[in-house]
């Protein structure tokens, strides 16, 4: 790893190598911006399904939405293949990066768990408050039962009998849009697929292998991808980590992951790391009932 601040000349503009490098950028950008155009261009437009919303148009829901970011995310990047400007992955990295990926998700989700509520309920508490999205508030009894569940048991009197009745809660539709109750399988593939294989790797391309660089350099292929920035490795985790909900964690895992690329110069070892991280997380999603980490 090197430390060393390294004095690297621009090329003149309109130059090949300019060109070269702005080509460069465009095939580590677009997926990236393909992907997140999709997100926010649906919510712009009130398209996304909300039930809550009487002026939603309700065209697509949020599982469709996300099917359509799987499959042109995935387009874009087949089409850019950023990883035209990389050497192969390293094997001796494989295991570090799985290992990586898992202690990821374990944080990611250990401060929100039932058992951290139980035990430690003041961390848990000031964990939701002041280290995820919206900053300062905290979920209601109702919303944590729907995010485990989708439904809540209503008690309802039916020919003067007492019945629990499961009731959708409708005023957190959007915790649980993903759940194979709401969304069925084939969309909650979509989501396990983009999750883990396309966005992951389209993010560390972008993230680690373009906008680390970038930082440093315009000419972002002159700079070696193991040197240390404080900075750009600083501003890069920062900015990955407001991307996310749990945005304290999320800046500790671009400083991980970050730091792994700069160590092994190896950023296929970081893909490999994400998609573990997101396909463990997608496992615990299905499994618990969690889907407010969808």
């Amino acid at each position: 790893m090197e430390a060393t601040p390294e004095k690297l000349e621009a090329a003149p503009k309109n130059s090949e190598k300019a060109r070269l490098n702005v080509i460069a950028g465009w095939r580590h950008g677009l997926p990236f911006a393909v992907w997140i155009g999709i997100l926010f261009g649906v919510m712009i437009f009130n398209l996304a399904f909300d039930p809550t919303n009487e002026h939603a148009l309700n065209l697509f829901t949020y599982a469709e939405r996300y099917a359509a970011m799987t499959v042109l995310g995935a387009i874009a990047l087949l089409i850019c293949r950023p990883w035209r400007y990389y050497g192969p992955l390293q094997i001796k990295n494989i295991l570090p990066a799985i290992g990586i990926g898992i202690a990821v998700i374990f944080f990611w989700v250990v401060f929100e768990t039932d058992t951290m509520r139980l035990y430690l309920p003041w961390v848990a508490e000031f964990y939701e408050r002041w280290m995820t999205m919206p900053f300062g508030e905290i979920a209601s009894e109702e919303a944590m039962v729907c995010w485990k569940g989708c439904v809540v048991n209503e008690v309802v009197i039916v020919d003067g009998v007492e019945e629990l009745v499961a009731v959708a809660c409708d005023n957190v539709a959007h915790a649980y849009k993903y759940s194979p109750a709401v969304a069925g399988w084939p969309l909650v593939f979509m989501r396990i697929i983009g999750s883990a294989f396309v966005i992951a790797i389209i993010e560390e391309f972008f993230w680690r292998g373009w906008l680390y660089r970038f930082f440093q350099h315009l000419d972002f292929l002159d700079v070696n991808i193991g040197k240390m920035h404080l900075w750009a490795y600083l501003g890069v985790a920062v900015l990955f980590g407001m991307e996310h909900r749990e945005y304290v964690i999320g800046i500790l895992t671009g400083l991980a992951w970050g730091y792994f690329v700069i160590r092994t110069r190896d950023l296929w070892a970081a893909c490999i790391s994400h998609v573990t991280a997101n396909l463990v997380l997608a496992i615990y999603v299905l499994t618990t009932g969690n889907y407010r980490f969808w």
